[in-house]
């Protein structure tokens, strides 16, 4: 199984302080503008499937996570 990394490669909309590696704890922000803390890569890129990464609220409340496509954030892209 190969490791893969979450990156902030583009900063065009100004929504992160830098580009570079996200690691857990990280604060992304989606399409709508909503942040979410980055939890971790669940499914790397493979041919005709995207990304996906797990994330939970801003309160880091126990037991909460969701999964989103890696296109829900701008700028985010997994390698």
């Amino acid at each position: 199984m190969t490791n893969h990394t979450a990156h902030i490669t583009s900063n065009d909309k100004g929504l992160y302080p830098q580009c570079g590696e996200l690691v857990e704890g990280d604060e992304i922000i989606d399409f709508r503008g909503d942040p979410h803390i980055f939890l971790k890569v669940t499914r790397g890129p493979e041919p005709g499937r995207s990304a996906k990464v797990e994330v939970t609220d801003l309160e880091r409340t126990p037991g909460y996570s969701r999964e989103f496509y890696s296109t829900v954030f701008p700028g985010l892209e997994v390698l």
